[in-house]
């Protein structure tokens, strides 16, 4: 690839000529469709002239609400041709979720579908409406390549080129702007490190409000390469990701490792084998996923960064010294040229580590109507460049590569995604039922789980979780809502009187030995009749009879079956008008005067 290709103060230049040079190259693979690079620029350039006409303008924010298509980097090219700014919308979110954020961002127009119509019918924002555009259909014969300069494009360094929507631990989304300059910064550095080969395809399988979706996008044209587009369903089934990897010729691939890990776990995973780049990113990389990979790629790479700091910042060629030597996570490495990681001390860890501070022409400009975070997480060095504080606590080895340790806050990765844990709180606890809520993520073999802690109002009864959810997805989308909810009488606290989280964590503990306390006999018989009446193998003592399974038949049940172990004579009513966990039933059991003492049998 062309060494220099990335060094314009925008990118957008370099798009353009990458565009021109080739006109008949292969840009994109979509369900069996090739798109060569003219058909993708007469596109964009038509679709430009529409917008220009429809009274887009440089710098207005276009907010884009699309289904997964090739339309969508189409419409990202028309809107940066003409100097706007583009902000994707999800088509999973809420309908609260999305007005809430096109009135945070102030966009002039939507663009659409009519497809979507139930999701922007009574938004306030003016809806452009566009046919799903035809890549078969005729269009003229490839202009001669002009060299595109500065004056062919509107926006500069400094203007802004995206805005991403990140989740807000006061209840709403926070707004991050990026301009085209800190675009710029990233590909100048990270295409070359990488080493992106001319003719390699990447599959794009991210979803289209995650910044990375932008390397899959960019990435390919710079380096002379093409992109493989999954579509909606492909993304989400391992099977047809990796049919698509073999069938798609596809040499490179990001993903986070939780997509990582369930590709590996599928029986054709040595498709995987046939890739020549694999890219780690999103969450910590543990090291048993990056044995694994390594022992089908020739190259892996661990790329670390937040929305901020315009998708990366740090990155590690993973060796299998890493793999051996990593304590658990493999390195976020050394920072990618155009960045400066510091390390500020923080009272929760040793003098070699503390909170990461990233500064450079990669920051992004701040967040959009939140001037209290912008002022607490954006500021500007002795040296001018303006720094994030990340919130990540990290520490650096003798050899100066940089580790994750964790968050200095309640900040959770499950996915990919970054989730605040307040948000999901804070709509928790608007729930009638709910008095208060405490959201935590824990790494299972199966992935990270979020659980939700709850306490119920008294007399509140918990008897499926549907009841919540359903409250949750009037505004937070599908990946926030909890995998788990257990049910608490009151929040652990700890000796200074704040919230125990190690506790929290103890008390989700699934199986036989950690769903009761060892010392506690009562509390192990009652969780030894509810999987008995539940026909399961472990259980929680936080989980809900009712969340496992549980119904009105067997809830008679296994009343019939405490009564009759423990000559007891609660009612059904007293067992569902609290949240029916083994903890709840264990301390109505012990008001009742039940005591069994350690080893008793039933």
């Amino acid at each position: 690839m062309n060494r220099d290709a990335c060094y314009d103060p925008t990118l957008l230049p370099t798009l353009w000529r990458a565009l021109q040079d080739r006109p008949t190259a292969a840009a994109l693979h979509w369900q069996g469709e090739t798109i060569d690079h003219w058909v993708l620029l007469h596109k964009s350039l038509k679709l430009a002239a529409l917008f220009a006409a429809a009274g887009i303008t440089p710098g207005v924010r276009v907010a884009v609400l699309l289904q997964r298509s090739p339309d969508m980097l189409v419409v990202l090219l028309a809107l940066w041709r003409l100097g706007a700014v583009y902000v994707p919308l999800d088509t999973a979110w809420p309908r609260a979720r999305t007005e809430a954020a096109l009135q945070l961002c102030a966009a002039q127009c939507l663009v659409t579908h009519e497809s979507l119509r139930s999701r922007w019918e009574r938004s306030t924002c003016p809806p452009l409406l566009l046919e799903p555009i035809d890549y078969r259909a005729a269009h003229p014969a490839p202009a001669p390549a002009t060299s595109s300069t500065r004056a062919d494009f509107t926006a500069s360094a400094s203007d802004p080129a995206y805005l991403l929507f990140t989740s807000g631990s006061s209840g709403a989304p926070k707004a991050v702007q990026v301009n085209h300059g800190s675009l710029a910064t990233l590909f100048r550095g990270v295409v070359p490190l990488l080493d992106l080969q001319a003719e390699w395809r990447m599959l794009g399988c991210s979803a289209f409000c995650f910044d990375i979706v932008f390397f899959e996008w960019l990435a390919p044209l710079l380096a002379s390469g093409s992109l493989v587009l999954a579509d909606e369903l492909a993304r989400q089934d391992a099977a047809a990701l990796l049919y698509l990897i073999e069938t798609g010729q596809v040499d490179a691939m990001q993903a986070t490792p939780s997509l990582w890990r369930l590709l590996l776990q599928h029986p054709a995973a040595h498709t995987l084998g046939r890739l020549q780049l694999a890219i780690s990113t999103g969450e910590a990389l543990d090291t048993r996923t990056a044995a694994q990979l390594l022992d089908l790629v020739p190259a892996l790479w661990n790329l670390y960064g937040p929305t901020e700091c315009t998708l990366w910042s740090s990155a590690q060629r993973v060796s299998q010294e890493d793999v051996r030597s990593a304590q658990g996570t493999i390195p976020i490495g050394r920072p990618i040229p155009g960045y400066t990681l510091h390390l500020e001390p923080h009272p929760e860890v040793a003098a070699d580590a503390g909170e990461l501070h990233i500064s450079g022409a990669g920051v992004a400009d701040g967040y959009t109507g939140a001037e209290a975070w912008q002022a607490s997480r954006f500021t500007c060095r002795t040296d001018g460049q303006r720094s994030f504080r990340s919130g990540d606590l990290c520490r650096r080895d003798r050899q100066g590569n940089l580790h994750f340790l964790r968050r200095c806050d309640h900040q959770l990765k499950i996915n990919g995604y970054r989730i605040e844990a307040g948000e999901i709180e804070a709509h928790l606890r608007g729930h009638p039922g709910i008095s208060d809520a405490v959201c935590l993520a824990r790494d299972t073999a199966a992935g990270i789980q979020l659980l939700a802690f709850i306490v119920c109002e008294p007399g509140r009864p918990n008897k499926d979780r549907e009841r919540w959810n359903r409250h949750l997805q009037s505004w937070l989308p599908d990946w926030m809502l909890p995998h788990r909810y257990l049910v608490l009488d009151t929040m652990p606290l700890d000796i200074n009187g704040k919230l125990d989280r190690g506790r929290l964590l103890q008390l989700a503990h699934i199986g036989t030995t950690g769903a009761t306390d060892s010392n506690d006999a009562l509390q192990a018989e009652v969780g030894r009749l509810f999987c008995s009446v539940l026909a399961v193998s472990d259980i929680g003592p936080c989980d809900s009879f009712f969340d496992l399974g549980g119904n009105s038949m067997l809830a008679a049940t296994l009343l019939l079956a405490l009564n009759q172990r423990f000559d007891t004579q609660l009612s059904l009513r007293d067992m569902l008008s609290t949240p029916p966990t083994v903890l709840r039933l264990t301390t109505l059991l012990r008001q009742a005067g039940v005591a069994i003492e350690a080893g008793a049998q039933a």
